[in-house]
């Protein structure tokens, strides 16, 4: 079930890259009426770029989290939410115990690429 998972965690994140390549690979074309358009549209074309990488930075700092957690034994992942923004990795959702939501936030912080961790998972007893 855990090697299902992480190749489900890892197929997403493939697929969010993907997209952000496309997106990549074919950037505006700047205009030639001015060249202050022009040097709006290069800045808007870097800036974009900067956007993109950050995304693609973001993806796979997920999947690696994701990853990170399927494969760590006594934490059960399987209603775990991973997010990335800017590198700061937020985990959502509801986990067993607190010495589980522990560990998850302490494995995902020992993932490159990750500047901070915000551990907002819910402990739920129920599934104890």
């Amino acid at each position: 079930m855990k090697r299902c998972s992480f190749v489900l965690a890892a197929c997403a994140a493939l697929a969010q890259v993907s997209a952000a390549a496309q997106t990549l690979a074919h950037p505006p074309t700047p205009g030639a009426a001015s060249s202050t358009a022009t040097t709006t549209q290069t800045t808007t074309h870097a800036s974009s770029t900067e956007s993109l990488r950050q995304k693609i930075d973001d993806a796979f700092i997920t999947a690696k989290a994701k990853a990170a957690l399927v494969g760590t034994s006594g934490v059960d992942s399987s209603n775990v939410h991973v997010s990335t923004e800017t590198g700061t990795v937020t985990l959502s959702g509801a986990i067993p115990d607190l010495r589980q939501k522990d560990e998850a936030g302490n494995v995902v912080r020992r993932v490159d690429g990750v500047a901070a961790v915000r551990n907002a998972l819910d402990v739920d007893t129920a599934r104890q």
